[in-house]
């Protein structure tokens, strides 16, 4: 298993991933309030917020539910694996409905071309839930999640 010093190395690359994340983004949105025109910045924030929920509501806590799980069979993660397949699949399905209603509905195209883009990041999250979760499980995360 990994010593107390991998995981304290591991918490604080975890930790200075985090608060860089957030910095990052707080830049970046103050930037492109600077720049776009409140329309434009708005149109971004609408795609982003409906990316964010479609990905939060497909997440279905499944990372969580691997870290807890004490005896973690290669069934178990096969049917994790496969469950989060359908879930970007589900959440791919419901991407395109909402990018046909954006785009046949409101008359603003560009938040359309930018859900595209949205689509792509939930796409790739809930994909890496899977290795996520065992890696958290392997670095004796579980104790967090309880």
């Amino acid at each position: 298993m990994f010593s107390k010093k991998n995981i304290r190395i591991a918490a604080i690359w975890s930790g200075i991933e985090a608060i860089s994340s957030v910095l990052l983004s707080l830049i970046s949105i103050v930037y492109l309030a600077r720049i776009l025109h409140p329309a434009d910045y708005g149109n971004i924030a609408m795609a982003q917020v409906i990316a964010g929920l479609i990905s939060l509501i497909f997440s279905f806590g499944l990372t969580e539910s691997i870290i807890q799980k004490k005896d973690l069979t290669q069934d178990i993660k096969e049917t994790a694996f496969v469950a989060s397949i359908l879930f970007c699949a589900l959440a791919l399905i419901i991407s395109v409905v909402v990018l046909v209603f954006l785009w046949i509905y409101i008359d603003e195209r560009i938040v359309s071309y930018i859900f595209i883009f949205e689509i792509f990041g939930v796409v790739f999250t809930l994909l890496s839930l899977l290795p996520t979760s065992l890696l958290l499980l392997v670095l004796k995360i579980s104790a967090f999640t309880k």
